[in-house]
């Protein structure tokens, strides 16, 4: 009788979900407690209550971690407007605290919510984006491969605490997406990351309005230090050091403690 209440007792506590990040939890019990916090989160667009708020997609786009800077794991996950990915957020571990690194893919003001100590309103905002020169192929395929062979003329870099590491193009777009109906033909996200931690998002889309069809690549910031991106060795983006986060910036981040509230 003993034995059988101990393997009850030991199939309930196989099965709970940890939310302390104190406790020895397992790869798939830390992604569990990943999604639970994430799907927490709220989102919406303020300037139209009305309006349908973005989806957050079922499953993280990434694992990720980067020991050397003692974030242990993390996920990234893509919130959609329609079919466009519109805000990622970063979710890390860093030692017995949860990091939250947010960043805008809209030119629009968005608030996130759902959390007692912190929100994030990025303000509108018009995103720059670059043409880049190139034929637009016909099939969808084709112009996948493309996409990654534009992503690879690009060289990221970081600046952080007086040292310039090399950023890495990851194998594989984390997200696909095409809008024909209003003049996407195909969108790729990428993202350059150090080792497996992303601090870029790469944006390639293929469009076509009423002049032709053509290239153009946007970036977005998952990384506090100084960021650089040259194509062929000419510089199309760079931004500055954030010193201090900023909630009504299209780059932010928020740490609370392993306590899920």
């Amino acid at each position: 009788m003993i034995c059988r209440h101990l393997l009850i007792l030991a199939m309930v506590l196989a099965s709970s979900v940890p939310t302390s990040a104190q406790e020895p939890l397992n790869a798939e019990m830390r992604l569990k407690a990943m999604a639970q916090r994430t799907q927490l989160l709220k989102i919406k667009f303020p300037s139209d209550e009305l309006r349908d708020p973005p989806k957050l997609l079922k499953s993280p786009v990434l694992r990720c971690n980067d020991p050397t800077r003692e974030e242990e794991d993390g996920t990234v996950w893509l919130w959609l407007d329609g079919k466009h990915p519109v805000a990622c957020l970063c979710l890390f571990l860093v030692r017995d605290r949860w990091a939250y690194e947010h960043t805008s893919l809209t030119d629009e003001a968005m608030e996130v919510f759902g959390r007692p100590s912190w929100k994030w309103q990025p303000k509108a905002e018009a995103r720059v984006w670059v043409t880049v020169n190139g034929a637009v192929p016909e099939s969808a395929p084709a112009r996948r491969r493309e996409a990654r062979a534009i992503a690879d003329q690009l060289v990221a870099s970081e600046f952080h605490m007086g040292e310039t590491y090399q950023l890495r193009l990851l194998d594989r777009p984390l997200h696909t997406y095409a809008d024909p109906g209003h003049g996407l033909l195909d969108g790729s996200l990428f993202a350059f990351v150090y080792g497996t931690n992303p601090e870029i998002l790469l944006q390639v889309e293929a469009r076509e309005i009423d002049s032709g069809r053509s290239w153009r690549v946007a970036f977005a910031r998952l990384s506090s230090a100084e960021i650089t991106v040259k194509l062929k060795d000419r510089q199309i983006w760079k931004v500055p050091p954030v010193l201090k986060f900023d909630s009504g910036e299209n780059y932010f981040a928020a740490h609370e403690s392993d306590q899920l509230e």
